[in-house]
């Protein structure tokens, strides 16, 4: 056996589950990518969270979720037509992962994205990303948005470096098979 998977075997008898994550922010003056021809991003609606609930991906799904939680909701869709994703933020008063990411009074946190199936793999997430942004720091006088990506979800990590956010630190959690949990963070450069 070789000596990474007996650490790993090792690491299995104390950790029950674990969360890496890079935490992004965005640019402190967000500026709207230009969309493709044919599509907007607007507030979510109830007919969108309709159209999101009764999708067959579990993620969709979810979006109705955040927006029961407070959490401020902007979709890309066709002009006049479906949406194609969504995403949520939230501020100071909904945000409850201060152990993982301390959020600033001037901050927002960018809680959930999801695209539906027939919109991934198009590179739709950045230009939604980036015009939502916008639109939020607009109308609230945040300096910016954060959010924690999972460290190798790589279609993340493309699709918010194109949008103009930038890795400001990196977070680790672990939890115990106590049940005890253990937080790590790192920050770098500005807004880190």
């Amino acid at each position: 056996m070789t000596i990474s998977a007996r650490l790993a075997r090792c690491a299995r008898r104390v950790v029950k589950d674990f969360r890496l994550n890079w935490i992004y922010a965005s640019p402190s003056r967000a500026e709207a990518n230009p969309l493709p021809p044919g599509l907007e991003v607007r507030p979510l609606t109830d007919a969108d969270l309709d159209h999101f609930g009764r999708s067959a991906d579990v993620q969709a799904r979810k979006v109705q979720g955040y927006t029961g939680s407070g959490a401020w909701g902007f979709v890309l869709a066709e002009l006049g037509g479906a949406p194609l994703g969504a995403v949520h933020f939230t501020g100071r008063d909904c945000y409850a992962h201060d152990d993982i990411w301390p959020l600033r009074a001037d901050q927002l946190a960018l809680v959930d994205i999801v695209m539906l199936p027939d919109a991934r793999g198009r590179g739709l997430a950045a230009p939604l990303i980036a015009a939502a942004t916008a639109q939020v720091l607009g109308r609230g006088g945040q300096a910016s948005a954060i959010c924690f990506i999972w460290w190798n979800h790589r279609a993340s990590l493309r699709a918010f470096g194109r949008a103009g956010w930038r890795a400001i630190g990196f977070s680790i959690e672990l939890t115990r098979r106590s049940g005890r949990v253990h937080h790590w963070r790192t920050g770098w450069g500005r807004g880190g």
